[in-house]
């Protein structure tokens, strides 16, 4: 029987695989200690997105980094086009600073960052956030993923 978290995985890397993804940004909290806020601050820069740009879709997933002996939680936003202004959404909707780098991904890089997910354990998003319900992932503009299917397919 397949766990909640291997469903999750299973799911989020079934979109992370779908060839569509050409850029990708992190929202960063520059006061690291911030990001214990994380959930409650992406929820309206999440629906802001879906407004601002509602002819792109966005795969969005809370994750955290370890830099030294601090531990921070961030956003990675995958989307089909680098997009003018969403450094200053995230800057506008974000009540703390925060840092909003962007890169170009390919559909290799994607499938590697796939394979990683469904190999490794979980990150233990608890210990930053505190002991919720934590969804670890989301589309923002599902339906525009409609015909576009995994890349392993």
């Amino acid at each position: 029987m397949e766990t909640s978290e291997e469903k999750t995985k299973r799911k989020f890397t079934a979109y992370l695989r779908r060839p569509i993804w050409t850029y990708q940004y992190s929202v960063f909290y520059v006061n690291r200690e911030d990001s214990g806020n994380l959930l409650e601050d992406q929820k309206r820069f999440r629906r802001e997105l879906k407004r601002k740009f509602p002819d792109q879709p966005f795969l969005v997933r809370v994750q955290t980094l370890q830099r030294g002996a601090s531990r921070q939680a961030y956003l990675t936003i995958y989307t089909t086009q680098q997009t003018a202004g969403i450094e200053a959404l995230a800057k506008r909707y974000f009540p703390s600073e925060v840092n909003v780098p962007g890169r170009a991904v390919t559909v290799d890089e994607c499938e590697v960052k796939a394979h990683k997910i469904m190999t490794q354990k979980p990150q233990d998003l608890a210990k930053l956030l505190g002991d919720v319900r934590i969804r670890r992932y989301g589309v923002i503009n599902k339906h525009l993923l409609e015909g576009h299917e995994d890349a392993s397919e």
